[in-house]
């Protein structure tokens, strides 16, 4: 018991020691971004193109830095138990068509084509609005970070019984076997080295599971296994 909790207190603290070093990681890209746009806003030899796609380069350089601390926040929250989830009958058919349309530019940027698969009529749930499309849209920003170029993803809900059945589905890099569960785990990434093209601080699939659960629900992984 004793080796079993050595273990697993170095383990957290590897987890830590390398979320950290992903933050800062993260961090450091769109604030290169904007000192650069700001560099070519001030000087006067660099006005013209630079200097026009400066504000839109910033724009969205301070949007991802909110997605980040938006991520953060929810991280305190979750290790707090004070996430939190406001009931009302919602339309998730509406959510999940929502969350799509928000995730279109992600796909067009990463050039993975999606297609939408969504009832013809209203599907009510107890549930947060909110949150719910907050699982819909990590679950589309996941299949869109790790479908190569040139690929397809799928969002399609149905109602299976009094429940709603959420699949997204990806022709992306596959996941192994021992890691089906642990992809819902707090700041696990497959690609744990620091030059990654894919991004993000492993925080999205577990937010997914956690708000899943406190609707009532369950979340599950599937894949034949790594480059399947």
């Amino acid at each position: 018991d004793r080796k079993h909790a050595a273990d697993e207190s170095r383990l957290a603290v590897q987890r830590r020691d390398r979320f950290l070093a992903m933050l800062s990681h993260e961090l450091r890209n769109p604030l290169a971004a904007i000192v650069t746009a700001t560099y070519a806003l001030r000087r006067p030899e660099l006005q013209g193109r630079a200097s026009r796609r400066a504000p839109e380069t910033i724009h969205r350089q301070v949007q991802h830095l909110a997605r980040l601390l938006d991520d953060l926040l929810d991280v305190a929250r979750l290790t707090q138990d004070k996430l939190e989830i406001r009931r009302e009958s919602v339309d998730f058919v509406r959510i999940a068509r929502e969350a799509a349309d928000l995730g279109r530019p992600v796909f067009e940027a990463a050039r993975v084509e999606l297609v939408v698969e969504l009832p013809g009529e209203p599907l009510h749930v107890d549930g947060d609005a909110v949150r719910l499309q907050q699982v819909v849209s990590n679950l589309l920003t996941n299949a869109a970070k790790y479908t190569p170029a040139g690929g397809r993803a799928a969002l399609a809900v149905e109602r299976d019984g009094d429940r709603v059945v959420t699949r997204v589905t990806d022709t992306g890099a596959g996941i192994a076997p021992g890691e089906l569960e642990k992809v819902f785990q707090l700041f696990f990434q497959s690609d744990s080295t620091l030059d990654r093209r894919r991004g993000g601080i492993g925080v999205g699939l577990s937010l997914v599971r956690t708000i899943v659960r406190l609707h009532g629900g369950a979340v599950h992984a599937r894949s034949e296994g790594v480059g399947e």
